[in-house]
């Protein structure tokens, strides 16, 4: 962390200042051609979307940022670190980062994290590895709860994991296991019982004490499909009593019409 921000600094003492650049936000080009768009402590409540396309560091730090959606960093393929700490992000788009093929830092700590889907990462870290270099991942100071959405990251930071750094990650959540390492928690501790929640989805993210329920459309689709089924019970049952009543008028019709012509027996 300290590296890079000194990297930071060099790169702003040799710069040149680029006119195109978000509102109160600070581009600079290095003497190498490097972009630094630095967007900290502003006051922020979402990311820019004029961020300029050739940006090469982006520093979103210290401001107010609650989420990061699919198209935040839409057209950004240039980016080589990503600064979102110190914000009050709860949710990310396991799809925010499907372009970031040369993205070596992302810093994450700081934030209102409670879980992230390790779909998120898929794509920087295939690229790093195709392209012989190093992705990482800081997670420190986010109130992550640890059940059945965070078994993969534990297990990861176990491993003792080159990616995700295992500095200040805590459970927050369940309170047998707050302030305990994710790393040292037992992978049987991981455990979603009762909750409607999915190790991998989309809606893996929510605040702390967040109840995760079913969606409204689905109960319905529930409720109707159970309407349709008793409805559908209740005409057959219908129908074969109809029958069977049917069965017996023919039944005495024909016993009756053998009764009154012998010769036919």
């Amino acid at each position: 962390m300290v590296l890079r921000e000194i990297f930071f600094l060099s790169m702003a003492l040799t710069a040149v200042t680029v006119r195109a650049c978000p509102s109160a936000c600070k581009c600079t080009v290095s003497l190498y051609g490097e972009m630094v768009v630095a967007c900290g402590g502003l006051g922020l409540t979402e990311i820019p979307e004029d961020i300029p396309r050739r940006a090469v560091y982006l520093i979103l730090k210290d401001n107010n940022i609650t989420k990061v959606n699919s198209y935040s960093f839409k057209g950004l393929r240039n980016l080589q670190g990503i600064d979102l700490s110190n914000n009050k992000i709860n949710h990310i788009s396991s799809a925010a980062l499907r372009h970031q093929g040369h993205l070596d830092d992302l810093d994450l700590s700081m934030n209102k994290l409670t879980s992230v889907s390790p779909k998120l990462f898929d794509f920087p870290i295939s690229s790093a590895k195709s392209q012989g270099r190093r992705f990482f991942v800081y997670l420190a100071n986010n109130p992550w709860g640890c059940d059945c959405r965070m078994a993969w990251l534990a297990e990861k930071l176990a491993e003792g994991s080159k990616t995700f750094g295992d500095r200040h990650v805590e459970c927050a959540t369940p309170a047998e296991l707050a302030g305990r390492s994710l790393s040292d928690v037992p992978p049987a501790s991981f455990v979603c019982s009762g909750r409607a929640v999915s190790p991998n989805g989309e809606d893996v993210i929510v605040t702390p004490g967040e109840p995760t329920a079913f969606p409204i459309a689905y109960k319905v689709a529930v409720v109707f499909g159970c309407i349709t089924g008793l409805v559908t019970i209740l005409l057959l049952v219908l129908t074969a009593m109809l029958y069977q009543k049917r069965r017996i008028r023919l039944g005495s019709k024909y016993e009756l019409r053998w009764n009154k012509h012998p010769e036919f027996v």
